[in-house]
């Protein structure tokens, strides 16, 4: 069994949202929400031609409030998905 990696935690803020503002994700990266209220608000993921990303237990909420659509909560370009759950 391999061990898990120790991990660091972040808080991150953030006033606005749009289509050009968006947490930009790499390749080989984890995103885990711990607890039941884990998650981003008013802000999405970006990963553009990345691989090995998992993101897992993650509530994206508050996009764009003022309206209707809301925004993209994850943006996938020309990005390797072979097993998206």
């Amino acid at each position: 069994m391999q061990a898990v990696p120790v991990s660091t935690k972040y808080n991150v803020t953030y006033n606005t949202a749009g289509a050009d503002k968006n947490l930009v994700v790499a390749s080989n990266k984890t995103i885990l929400g711990q607890g039941s209220n884990a998650g981003i608000k008013g802000i999405g993921l970006r990963m553009n031609g990345v691989s090995n990303i998992i993101i897992q237990n993650i509530q994206i909420t508050d996009l764009n409030p003022q309206y209707v659509w809301g925004g993209d909560a994850s943006e996938l370009i020309s990005s390797s998905i072979p097993n998206l759950l």
